[in-house]
Formats: structure tokens, sequence, C-alpha cells
């Protein structure tokens, strides 16, 4: 095969086409007896600040919102409960979106990764707040007369609130543990 011409081809549309940036656009010319060979390349990149905007950033800060649930009163368990069952809910609508805009693979997807671990934290923050309830109940109530204990009142109080600082730590702990190894592994 020789070489005929390298044609340079211009390309006059918009840089950004919808989620890309068009880098180079270059052409080749190939010609034998037999045939002729048009090459043309096209390099996109992808932008990301779409996907930073519309998914990490709104997924974030609606984990934050569950997890600040933490923060309310023990007594409101209720609440607690509504809150970060709510947030839960707008995730999996929010991944619904997001998964309609990217092209359908067979494969798991690594945003649908980061969508599964932040339902599943607000799944853990639910259990959490259930679990926190249960032991409040059996804390401050004796099952066999269901009246309410009065003697160390004081001191179930100061368990359940070290039970919930234990967890206002946990939690952030955990999720920066995930960060960290999902943007190692996504940037490498």
């Amino acid at each position: 095969m020789q070489v005929v011409e390298d044609l340079s081809i211009s390309y006059n549309g918009t840089n950004i086409v919808d989620q890309f940036k068009i880098e180079s656009v270059t052409s080749e010319v190939q010609n034998t007896d037999e045939h002729t060979n048009y090459t043309f390349e096209i390099v996109f990149e992808r932008v990301f600040t779409r996907q930073i905007l519309k998914t990490f950033i709104p997924s974030f800060l609606f984990w934050i919102l569950g997890y600040s649930t933490i923060f309310l009163d023990i007594d409101q368990s209720g609440d607690r409960f509504a809150g970060s069952v709510t947030v839960m809910l707008v995730l999996v609508s929010l991944l619904d979106i997001v998964n309609g805009d990217l092209p359908k693979t067979s494969y798991m997807k690594l945003i649908n990764l980061w969508f599964l671990w932040h339902i599943g934290m607000g799944f853990g923050v639910t259990i959490y707040h259930i679990v926190l309830s249960i032991i409040t109940r059996d804390m401050k109530y004796d099952r066999q007369t269901d009246f309410q204990i009065h003697k160390g009142n004081e001191s179930t109080n100061q368990r359940l609130g070290m039970i919930n600082r234990y967890a206002i730590i946990i939690f952030p702990a955990i999720n920066g543990v995930f960060y960290g190894i999902y943007y190692y592994t996504t940037v490498n």
C-alpha cells in the first residue's frame, strides 16, 4: 500500500459534543491499484464537569444529609428514620436518572458502584437508627412491667450518647476509606 496524500480535514462544528470534547481530527488516504482507503481519526476527550455536577456532588451532599440525621436528638427516632430513608430513596432515583444518560453495557460501571455504596451507607444509617431505637426502648422500659424505669435514667442517656458519638465517627471514617479506594482505582 502506498500513501498517496496526507490531507488534513477540518471540522467546523463545535468542539464539545454532548459529554466529549473533540481533541483532533486527522485523515489519511491510501491508494493501491486495487482500492483506495480513506482513514479518518477523531480523538475525543471526556468532559467530566457534567458528571461531577450531576452525579458526584449531589450524591455526596445527599449522603451528608442522611448522615446528619445522626445528629438529631436520640428521642426523635421517627424523624431520624424518615430523614435517612428519604435520602436513600432520592439516591435511588438519582441513580436511575444518571444511568439513563450513560450508554447501556453488560458490565457494571464504576458509577453504579459509587451509587451502590451511597445507597448502602444510607441503608446502614437507617438500620443504625432502628437499632438505636430498639436499644433505647430496651434500656428505658422494663419488659416485665412495661413501666418506665426511673432509676439510672441519666446513665441510660450517657450510654446512648456514647453509642451515638461512635456512630458519628464510624460512618464518615468508613465512607472516607471508600472514597480513597474509589478514587485510587479510578485514577490509576
